[in-house]
Parts: C-alpha cells; sequence; structure tokens
C-alpha cells in the first residue's frame, strides 16, 4: 500500500494545516486531506506545488508498505 507522508512533513515544518494550505494555494479542505492522508489521488500540478512549499521531491511524499500475504490454508 502506498501511503502519503504530508502530514509527518508539515508537522516536520512545525506548520500547521491553514499555513500549509496558505503556502500551496490549496483550500483548506483538500490541505485538510492531504494531511490526514485521506486523499487517494493527487494531481500532478498539486504535488508540485506541495513540493515546493516544502522544499522536497515528489519520492519524498510518498511511503510503500508491502502488502502482507495472508497464509493459504
Amino acid at each position: 500500500m502506498i501511503y502519503l507522508r504530508i502530514g509527518e512533513i508539515v508537522d516536520e515544518r512545525g506548520w500547521n494545516i491553514q499555513r500549509f494550505a496558505d503556502e500551496t494555494h490549496l483550500s483548506y479542505p483538500t490541505a485538510y486531506g492531504l494531511y490526514k492522508g485521506r486523499i487517494n489521488r493527487i494531481d500532478l500540478k498539486t504535488l508540485d506545488s506541495i513540493c515546493e512549499a516544502l522544499g522536497i521531491e515528489p519520492g519524498e511524499v510518498f511511503v510503500r508498505e508491502p502488502r502482507t500475504k495472508e497464509p493459504v490454508e
């Protein structure tokens, strides 16, 4: 599964959600959804705005956790 690290990165910067929204020029509901990891898809323009505001590269936004396979009985 792939997860967004945006909330973690925003917290590391000492920003609140409102500042994140302001710096990225996103609406508060969108910024909130990204911060909480409730957004499933991200537009490249949005990703670019996030990276620009946070001073990071796109690869730093995502983390992949391997799926665990259920044992077959």
